[in-house]
């Protein structure tokens, strides 16, 4: 997960995606098993719909907004946060402790 993507996406841009184009290599030759989540603001929203971006390629784009604002949203962030490690056998603590994953 690339979180604050904003600045590297503008700068993929100008210097022609030197880094977009081997992820999208990447996720095509794993069959989509890897997967990059571009987490930002403004130009994660434009790239996702630009012309010869290959950011569109990478898949749908998913609007999810603030993450922590209740505790509701902290509890989906955890299990999107487990879930994929219990996958790999690995686990998160069941109640995060202040300053681990997940804080609000």
């Amino acid at each position: 997960m690339l979180d604050e993507a904003d600045n590297f996406l503008r700068a993929e841009h100008a210097a022609g995606y030197p880094n977009l184009l081997p992820i999208k290599s990447l996720m095509e030759e794993t069959g989509r098993r890897f997967k990059t989540v571009f987490a930002g603001l403004h130009n994660v929203r434009r790239m996702a719909h630009a012309p010869n971006s290959p950011l569109p390629h990478l898949g749908e784009p998913i609007c999810i907004g603030p993450m922590n604002q209740t505790e509701a949203n902290r509890a989906a962030l955890r299990r999107l946060a487990r879930e994929p490690l219990r996958a790999r056998g690995s686990t998160l603590p069941i109640r995060p402790s202040p300053g681990t994953c997940c804080r609000g």
